[in-house]
């Protein structure tokens, strides 16, 4: 049996860590049993909001394989969409700032603490900083296959100077 499941976005600014003020939607989808333990679920850069199938979204998340150890019977998961995969913000991101975003929206949600925060490549990164900037809020954090600073590939790197480029212009 499938978990209920809400979607929602928050409007957050907030300053960034590499210069600017931003504000921005965060889009957020908690799935689970309400009151349950609450796991921060967050995947790699290309990885959205929608991590496993639930009652109201029956469409396969990103993170479907894991469905049986997440439990939505047993914990809430807590997933965003990434602060300016919409494109919309034309200053550098960093994943402090998605850390940030996610203490804001813990705020929002009335959460003093989460249980866990589960993160693979990007979302460990994240993870990371979560711990470091919000120790107190936190459980726990299982970081999978991370790194402790941004290492962009070559095209990945010339993507964002070319996005800086048209963001001025």
């Amino acid at each position: 049996m499938q978990s209920p499941a809400c979607r929602d976005d928050l409007r957050i600014t907030q300053p960034l860590r590499r210069g600017g003020i931003a504000g921005f939607k965060l889009r957020y989808e908690l799935v689970g049993t309400a009151g349950a333990p609450l796991l921060i679920v967050a995947g790699g850069i290309s990885a959205g909001c929608h991590v496993i199938a639930s009652y109201d979204f029956p469409e396969p998340g990103w993170w479907q394989s894991q469905a049986a150890s997440l439990d939505p019977a047993h914990h809430q998961l807590l997933a965003i969409d990434w602060v300016g995969a919409d494109g919309q913000i034309c200053l550098p991101i960093d994943p402090a700032d998605q850390a940030h975003a996610i203490g804001d929206l813990l705020d929002h949600l009335g959460v003093a603490r989460a249980a866990a925060f589960i993160g693979a490549s990007y979302g460990a990164m994240v993870g990371m900083h979560f711990a470091v900037r919000f120790p107190e809020r936190l459980g726990g954090l299982l970081s999978i296959s991370a790194t402790d600073r941004k290492r962009l590939p070559r095209p990945a790197a010339k993507g964002a100077a070319a996005r800086r480029q048209a963001c001025r212009l």
